[in-house]
């Protein structure tokens, strides 16, 4: 009989023995692209059909494996003692051995097997019958996928021009969602104050009894593919806004949103106070010597300090102005 070579490339293999997901690859039903999703965080095994002994294959995934054995079947065993059907299976065995269209191989394995059925075991090549029947498919082996990454299996047969190439999608690992609110600053980080001259020129601090700052901001919500059906989804969360003094103002945090529509923002927000210059001093009289009138009594830094914020998604931007068409 005629040697034959099975050349695997492998990328990702990985020994499970347990696997939950079996997904199958059928070379004989003609259709060289497969496109299919997948659970992440699961065994799979992946069944390559019909795969004819006479062809090579180039079998890629992630990582390289080592090269499957030729089978061996033994020609010269005599078949005097297993009668016609025996002679029968000699001969099929043989003719799907030779075989380099996997489309003929499903029709050909139904009759091997009738064959095998119908001798006995005492038939020298009905072991190597059932061993070819076994070798014509392949089960591989690859690590969990984790959601968002793509299984890609290529199958090429060596010499030919032909392809099989499966795709197996985890879907998508979230999505960002763009929502509109407001934030509730505290000045809990960062001592800010806004001074003022009484009517003796003494630097007085303004006696400001609010000690919440409302700023609008844009707000970015990060929603995981795992928590898409629960009422209650919780991710990061980013933003921009302007503070009444027109100054850019940055937000990061975390955000718990309500059926992807309404979301409460906590964490950290960045933008510029204002505080007494640094020449200055509270309760300090200021003269014409030692005040410059042009430049004032303030100087606005960056700070950061914690806000709580609520912002809703809508499905247009509510700023949206006529002219912006």
């Amino acid at each position: 009989m005629k040697k034959f070579f099975i050349l695997i490339t492998l990328i990702g293999i990985h020994p499970a023995l347990n696997s939950q997901i079996v997904k199958y690859i059928n070379l004989a039903n003609g259709t060289d692209k497969i496109s299919e999703p997948i659970e992440s965080d699961k065994d799979i095994q992946i069944k390559i059909l019909n795969r004819c002994k006479k062809n090579t294959y180039d079998i890629q995934i992630n990582r390289i494996s080592p090269d499957i054995p030729p089978l061996k079947v033994e020609e010269n065993k005599s078949l005097l003692r297993n009668g016609e059907e025996c002679d029968k299976l000699q001969k099929k065995i043989a003719e799907i051995l030779n075989v380099v269209e996997e489309a003929s191989l499903p029709k050909l394995r139904q009759e091997l097997n009738e064959l095998i059925n119908k001798t006995s075991s005492d038939c020298p090549v009905r072991k190597d019958a059932i061993e070819l029947d076994k070798d014509m498919d392949i089960t591989l082996y690859v690590k969990p996928l984790k959601k968002g990454e793509t299984l890609q299996v290529i199958i090429k047969k060596i010499g030919t021009q032909k392809e099989w190439t499966a795709t197996f999608n985890t879907g998508s690992k979230g999505v960002w969602r763009t929502s509109y609110g407001f934030a509730m600053v505290s000045n809990a980080f960062s001592k800010a104050g806004k001074y003022y001259l009484d009517d003796s020129n003494r630097i007085t601090k303004e006696n400001n009894r609010t000690k919440i700052e409302f700023i609008p901001g844009i707000f970015f919500n990060w929603f995981p593919s795992s928590r898409a059906l629960n009422s209650f989804s919780y991710g990061l969360s980013g933003g921009v806004g302007v503070n009444f003094n027109v100054e850019p103002v940055l937000f990061l945090g975390g955000s718990a949103t309500y059926n992807h529509n309404i979301s409460i923002n906590i964490g950290l927000i960045g933008y510029n106070q204002s505080f007494l210059k640094g020449r200055y001093k509270e309760g300090e009289i200021i003269n014409e010597n030692n005040f410059d009138e042009e430049s004032g009594l303030h100087q606005r830094l960056f700070r950061i300090n914690p806000f709580v914020g609520i912002s809703f998604r809508f499905g247009e931007n509510p700023f949206k102005t006529p002219s912006d068409d």
